[in-house]
């Protein structure tokens, strides 16, 4: 396994400058190469200096230099995971069953990989090139989950044993524990598993429907909820069994739309225990089935990869006795109780204003192009072009590039809003854009594809020289001036898998104040666009949803000029 590198200090402030340029004035760029050379000159060498020794020592140590303040800064988050942090998938989901039959074959299928993966059956994933990637990320498949506390929360693992496994049944806002594995470490009938769910309804169900709620308030309130909650032995005896299950599942009975399911799955209470790393959804009147992931320790394109595994287990049925099911519930005081429920009030108030639109844009690129065009690109150019139009102004965009191929990697981040993609996003809104304008656009973004795959990413590494800097107590004014807040405060947050051959799309809350979570990917010809907004706080979002539109066009003229000779 691949160390991450660090690179070199000089290296990494040249790309800084050059991508804080496009979203500086003249002025405001020459103060920015004045903090760069103060930086350079005084602190920067000793923060490099340190970053390599912390690195030496994390890499014997099988982590990388920046895997564990990279969880950490997810640990430390106080607000609700939900609206800073947790993601919602939609899963692509093939066959022809519907209602509790669908459920079962979901469940057993699912269950089928994380109860593999517990039997140690799951191979190490490769990279198209061949590399080995990094498997760190499914332990999530044994279950465990995060737990908060006053100032940093901590992981908590899942047993290892695949063995007598149980999961955590959502149904109508009451959870349900059934069993998922038998003694031998496999996974039950899915025939068993769809006679279980068909007993839910007879369930004596206590009229409480708030038991997910705690996990909702995000840690400052939730450590201190948990704390009381948790003295009461029979409450840390369903605890317990909470951290140790397998996975949760959320079944719904209520018709929505696409933008109704992702903002449910991802936003509205009652869906999942948001602390536990996945709790699948699985609808039982459409053809609903996602997942609410806790991001702390998984990336998309890990769960992508759980996906395909899922897609395509092999059902197994057979004879089985019928499974316990054993509905949990919290001893709660009334005065506690009462808390609660003004808390979670006081969040669905937040939860409410968070909007998702899915836009569904044709797009046609000429086979016979005289360069490679990736739609990665592309789909970035018209974000910038939506940006320019709809704002007058281009802010940072952050998109994310996988780095499971380092030892503990995460993601890297790249800015595609480069000084040529803004030449070319404005000749196009000048009518004027040249072959010459794509081919330099589309060259920028793929340097920053190779800078980043090839562990040479600047916007880490200065995140890592930052933390030097406070570890060593020096001041570093340059992680304090406007021009490094104004390239990483992310207006635009995108994020993409590739095609939905297994993840259709995902939604998260927008990163910064004002700003636009997106997620981006080709599907037979058509861009999709998921947008996630405050509408609290975003504006002109209908004039950026119509430039989304006008960009494709343009963009798509271009290339048909292009491929035209």
């Amino acid at each position: 396994m691949k160390h991450l590198p660090v690179p070199p200090l000089r290296q990494s402030l040249d790309r800084f400058l050059e991508a804080v340029q496009p979203l500086s004035n003249a002025e405001q760029q020459r103060h920015a190469e004045e903090v760069v050379a103060q930086f350079s000159a005084a602190d920067g060498h000793a923060c490099q200096a340190e970053l390599f020794r912390f690195a030496n020592h994390e890499n014997e140590a099988g982590r990388s230099w920046l895997s564990r303040a990279w969880l950490s800064a997810y640990l430390t988050s106080r607000d609700p995971l939900p609206l800073v942090s947790s993601v919602g998938f939609r899963m692509r989901w093939d066959g022809g069953n519907t209602g509790i039959a669908r459920a079962a074959d979901v469940l057993h299928r699912v269950g089928s990989v994380h109860l593999a993966y517990l039997r140690g059956e799951i191979d190490n994933e490769v990279s198209a090139r061949g590399d080995a990637m990094d498997m760190s990320q499914w332990q999530v498949l044994a279950g465990g989950l995060r737990h908060p506390l006053p100032g940093e929360d901590v992981i908590l693992e899942g047993r290892p044993e695949a063995a007598s496994r149980e999961i955590g049944v959502l149904w109508q806002g009451r959870l349900v524990m059934m069993p998922i594995s038998d003694g031998a470490g496999r996974p039950v009938p899915r025939s068993a598993l769809e006679e279980a769910l068909h007993r839910l309804p007879e369930l004596e169900l206590s009229d409480d429907d708030f038991f997910t709620h705690p996990s909702y308030l995000g840690s400052a309130r939730a450590s201190i909820l948990l704390d009381v909650l948790l003295a009461d032995p029979d409450n840390a005896a369903v605890y317990e069994r909470l951290v140790h299950a397998v996975f949760i599942v959320n079944l719904t009975d209520i018709p929505a739309s696409d933008e109704e399911h992702q903002e449910r799955t991802t936003f509205h209470p009652g869906q999942a225990w948001a602390y536990k790393p996945f709790t699948y959804q699985v609808s039982l009147v459409d053809d609903f089935v996602g997942v609410h992931a806790e991001h702390s320790s998984v990336d998309g394109v890990t769960l992508r990869s759980m996906i395909a595994l899922m897609q395509k287990a092999e059902p197994v049925d057979g004879d089985a006795e019928p499974l316990s099911l054993e509905h949990l519930t919290w001893r709660m005081p009334e005065d506690l109780r009462k808390q609660l429920l003004d808390d979670i009030a006081s969040y669905r108030q937040q939860a409410a204003a968070h909007r998702v639109r899915i836009l569904h844009i044709p797009v046609a690129v000429p086979p016979d192009l005289p360069f490679r065009v990736s739609h990665d690109a592309l789909q970035q150019f018209v974000l910038l072009y939506a940006q320019l139009v709809a704002y007058g102004r281009a802010r940072s965009t952050y998109e994310a590039a996988d780095m499971r191929e380092y030892q503990s990697g995460r993601t890297e981040c790249l800015r595609p809003v480069t000084s040529d993609a803004l030449a070319l996003v404005q000749a196009l809104i000048d009518g004027c854009a040249a072959p010459d304008h794509l081919y330099l656009a589309l060259a920028a973004h793929r340097d920053q594809i190779i800078t980043c795959k090839s562990g040479q990413g600047f916007n880490r590494h200065l995140f890592g020289l930052r933390l030097m800097a406070e570890h060593l107590g020096l001041e570093a004014p340059l992680f304090n001036d406007a021009s490094y807040h104004r390239l990483t405060t992310d207006f635009l947050s995108t994020s993409s898998v590739g095609d939905a051959a297994q993840i259709m799309r995902f939604t998260f809350a927008p990163t910064s104040a004002g700003g636009i979570g997106v997620n981006y990917s080709l599907t037979d010809g058509v861009y999709e666009y998921c947008l996630i907004h405050n509408t609290d706080q975003v504006e002109h979002i209908d004039d950026f949803v119509r430039a989304l539109e006008a960009g494709v066009s343009a963009l798509g003229q271009l290339l048909a000029r292009v491929g035209e000779g």
